[in-house]
């Protein structure tokens, strides 16, 4: 699938292959599937966040605050 396609710009982090975190304006887990067409496809797990906490590198957490200051304002 290609995902940056569907995504725009800097709304997708890349954890390793296959893994992504996507910052969406989708209300649900399921409306960002169906804009995806992942749907009715292969196996694939979305989870809506709303908060986070945990060990990562350094540039997820800046990519996060990020994203979290952007929708503060």
């Amino acid at each position: 699938m290609a995902l940056t396609a569907k995504i725009a710009p800097g709304s997708l982090y890349v954890i390793e292959s296959g893994k992504w975190i996507v910052d969406s304006p989708a209300t649900t887990s399921k409306d960002l599937s169906d804009s995806l067409g992942i749907t009715d496809t292969l196996s694939f797990f979305v989870v809506s966040v709303r908060g986070y906490f945990g060990r990562a590198q350094p540039d997820l957490w800046e990519w996060l605050a990020a994203k979290t200051a952007a929708k503060a304002t």
